[in-house]
């Protein structure tokens, strides 16, 4: 005797609901909001990790705000978020603080907007270590160019 229920659907299957056609040109005021206050967040998260010495660990959390910001919005508003968070971050901290924001926004912005488009936790894993090192490697070859910033961004890390 089977245990399966003979009672089958009578409605049909849902048709899928068109996919709205991607928003273009400026970005919108929603947005605009989103950005700046996702890149507030992480710079209040760098700014703790840069002043509170023992906390420096949280600064690991400054990819969030980014990742929520690609997971809700375009690539765009990604790129407006880091600007802004790397002025503001400059302003606030310094150097490092900004450079520490772009890296952040480089490696959290891609994976959001992966998992926006519905990739899994695989791909986002393989974005990351990619990103990682090419970001690092960028950073270290900046560092190397311009000498004078090196020096400062050693100097703000011993004070």
């Amino acid at each position: 005797m089977s245990t399966r229920s003979v009672v089958r659907s009578v409605s049909p299957p849902a048709a899928p609901e068109p996919v709205a056609a991607r928003p273009r040109g400026v970005l919108r005021p929603v947005e605009i909001a989103n950005a700046g206050v996702f890149a507030a967040l992480a710079v209040v998260i760098e700014s703790v990790g840069t002043f509170l010495p023992h906390l420096g660990v949280i600064q690991l959390l400054s990819v969030v705000p980014f990742a929520v910001t690609g997971l809700r919005n375009r690539a765009r508003a990604v790129l407006a978020a880091m600007i802004a968070a790397a002025f503001v971050a400059f302003l606030v901290a310094g150097v490092v603080a900004a450079i520490m924001i772009a890296a952040c926004a480089v490696l959290g912005g891609p994976c959001g907007i992966i998992r926006r488009r519905g990739g899994g936790a695989g791909t986002v894993a393989l974005v990351a270590a990619v990103l990682a090192p090419v970001s690092a490697a960028v950073v270290v070859g900046a560092l190397f160019l311009f000498a004078a910033m090196r020096h400062l961004a050693f100097e703000t890390l011993r004070a």
